[in-house]
Parts: C-alpha cells; sequence; structure tokens
C-alpha cells in the first residue's frame, strides 16, 4: 500500500480495515472461494465489495511472495460478476444549458474539461507555467503519463476557458495556479511523487451546488466525471484514446465511449 498513490492508499486502508473486521475469526489459511463469494453478496456485489477483494487478494497474493503460504487460496478460483459500465451521456444541449447556470470559474472550468478531457485532479492542478506559447502543458498524475501539450485551437476554446478561469480569479489573492480558492491555495497538494493528495473539498462543493440548481430545475443528474466521458464520446475513436491517455482503445470503446451511434437504414435506395 504505501507504493501507492496517496488517494488509493486511503481506499486500501479502509479496505483493510473493513477486512480485519469481517475475517478476524479466520486463520490464514482457511478463507476459501466460498468465503469470497459470500462476503461479496453480504455487500450486494457493489463497486466497494470488488475494491475490498482486490485488496484481499493482493494481501494474500504478498503472503505467497513472502513464504507464509504456498499457494493462493482464491487466485483464479474466482469470478465476480462485472458491473456494468455508465452509460449517461451528456448531450450538447444539456452541457450549454448546465454551463449557463454556472459561475464564472465553473464555466471555464466546464470549458477546458471538455475540449481536453483532463481528470479532476489535472484540470485543478493546471499551474499558470504550464500555458506556454504551443499550447497548454498538462499530463495525468494518476498513471504518471509523459506530459502532453494541448495545442491552441483554432475555435479558441482553450483560449477562452484560460482566459474565463483568469476573470473570475481577479478578486482573489494570486496563485501560481489557474484555478485555487479565494486564499491563492490549490485545491489539491502535491506531494514529492507528484501524486495529487487530499480532497478538493471547496470544489466539489461548488459542483454540488450547481448540481442541485440543475436537478431542481428538472433535469437528469450527471457527475463531474461524465464530462470526461462526454469528450472522448464527441471525437473520434483515434482522438479519444489519445485524450483519455488509454494504452488500448478497449478501454476508451468500453467506458468512455458513450455517444448513441446512428444507424442508417438501407432501403434499398
Amino acid at each position: 500500500i504505501p507504493k501507492k498513490a496517496p488517494r488509493t492508499q486511503t481506499g486500501n486502508r479502509w479496505s483493510v480495515d473493513i477486512l480485519e473486521k469481517t475475517f478476524k475469526d479466520f486463520k490464514i489459511q482457511d478463507i476459501k472461494p466460498k468465503h469470497i463469494y459470500q462476503f461479496f453478496d453480504a455487500l450486494d456485489g457493489t463497486r466497494t465489495a470488488r475494491a475490498h477483494i482486490e485488496v484481499l487478494r493482493h494481501a494474500y497474493s504478498k503472503a505467497v511472495e513472502w513464504g507464509i503460504l504456498d499457494r493462493h487460496p482464491f487466485k483464479g478460483e474466482v469470478t465476480l460478476p462485472k458491473n456494468p459500465p455508465r452509460t449517461r451521456y451528456v448531450t450538447d444541449e444539456e452541457f450549454r444549458a448546465f454551463r449557463e447556470m454556472a459561475s464564472p470559474k465553473l464555466q471555464a472550468y466546464l470549458l477546458l474539461k471538455e475540449a481536453t478531457g483532463l481528470a479532476k485532479q489535472d484540470l485543478l492542478l493546471i499551474e499558470l507555467s504550464d500555458i506556454k506559447e504551443d499550447g497548454l502543458h498538462a499530463r495525468r498524475r494518476k498513471t504518471k503519463s509523459k506530459p502532453k501539450i494541448y495545442a491552441w485551437d483554432t475555435d479558441g476554446i482553450l483560449h477562452s476557458g484560460i482566459d474565463l478561469a483568469r476573470s473570475a480569479h481577479r478578486s482573489h489573492i494570486g496563485s501560481r495556479y489557474l484555478f485555487h480558492t479565494r486564499q491563492g491555495k490549490p485545491y489539491y497538494f502535491v506531494d514529492e511523487q507528484g501524486h495529487a493528495t487530499g480532497k478538493p473539498e471547496a470544489f466539489d462543493s461548488m459542483w454540488q451546488r450547481l448540481m442541485s440548481k440543475w436537478v431542481t430545475a428538472g433535469n437528469e443528474r450527471f457527475t463531474e466525471h461524465d464530462i470526461r466521458a462526454k469528450a472522448a464520446s464527441d471525437t473520434k475513436s483515434e482522438h479519444a484514446q489519445e485524450l483519455m491517455d488509454h494504452s488500448t482503445k478497449e478501454m476508451t470503446e468500453k467506458v468512455y465511449r458513450r455517444k448513441p451511434k446512428v444507424v442508417h437504414i438501407n432501403k434499398g435506395e
């Protein structure tokens, strides 16, 4: 766990706490595949249950590596049903209407999110020094990928988003970050390894207030992450994979490409 990203560590340590309480009366060699299935069913097969089991699976892999056990008791023998991928697609009309409800800061965020497809932590950690003559320099911190240069676009969406973000912060204390709090602090902090740490509670509160306003007006709820999926859905497949920074096309197509496909009916004409 200590070698993982801070946010992953937090989730893993929570899983360890749950696992210790659940299996405290078991000897290490006593856990069998049936117990994994029972645990999964007891938590109604949620994503949380799957996360806990992955931590337990990893723990037993280390037990084999360290010579505590001769073989893994359930690796390769437990197949959990997969959760269906999320299908919510935010239409252009919804996106425009939602953006019109937003504050200037969130309008800027939404413009840049749609244009780049960057994850929340990567957008909120953009520094002013990342804005260069050839474009916006940014990278995915979660996967430690190589930096990308988002070249200035002919439509001017990048410039519009950056200018709007700067304008929205004029009344605040200066900061090296494009998006920051009124005190000039970033919404995330960065550790020595370059990982984003903590939770962007101030930003999340802004988002939740806007979403409550959106739902109260009679609209369908969506998540901040759904905008990332919209960026992947509204462009060509090859470009979508590049935006999402995925190693395989399959991941992009299965999880992030959500726009309904148009099927043309051949009437023999």
